[in-house]
């Protein structure tokens, strides 16, 4: 496996691979795949060439990927997905690591997400990976508002919090 900058030809299995995921909420009673429905092939496509990170096997094929967005100064994890059958194997956190990696290219002092709390594979898998839970009143105009887009579409039926990395500068 290695990750490398998604291409088109990627985005139809980008879909499938988030689409695949939202419906493992459906487990912990959070129906997302149903709130949400598929993103469009457009909506990946414009994260291209630069904010689609892709974790990739020895035939090229994707596994997961990572959406990159820029927020308040710094990068932002807008979606993670990895494929059911590769989970927990380590692909998540190498694509958490190069979006890491992919802020601190640009000098960004750190990477947030928007998350569910208590979802064993949100809240505290980013726990483990060295995010910390942003306070309500902490958060910045660019997080109150994808809070907010967060509860217009429906994703506030469990506890969500925004979480951040530190992205040390590397010497």
């Amino acid at each position: 496996m290695h990750i490398r900058m998604a291409r088109s030809e990627d985005l139809p299995r980008l879909r499938k691979i988030e689409d695949d995921g939202d419906r493992q909420f459906d487990d912990v009673g959070i129906p997302l795949a149903a709130m949400a429905g598929s993103r469009p092939l457009s909506g990946y496509a414009s994260y291209l060439p630069d904010r689609a990170l892709v974790a990739v096997d020895a035939d090229d094929r994707p596994l997961g990927f990572a959406l990159l967005d820029l927020v308040d100064g710094c990068a932002h994890l807008e979606q993670l997905a990895v494929a059911p059958a590769f989970q927990r194997r380590g692909i998540g956190s190498a694509l958490v690591a190069a979006a890491a990696a992919w802020g601190r290219e640009r000098s960004l002092p750190g990477l947030t997400l928007c998350t569910y709390r208590d979802v064993p594979w949100n809240g505290p898998y980013y726990g483990r990976l060295g995010f910390r839970t942003l306070a309500d009143a902490t958060l910045t105009p660019g997080l109150r508002a994808l809070r907010r887009y967060d509860t217009e579409l429906g994703l506030d039926v469990a506890p969500r919090i925004c979480m951040r990395l530190e992205l040390p500068a590397v010497q």
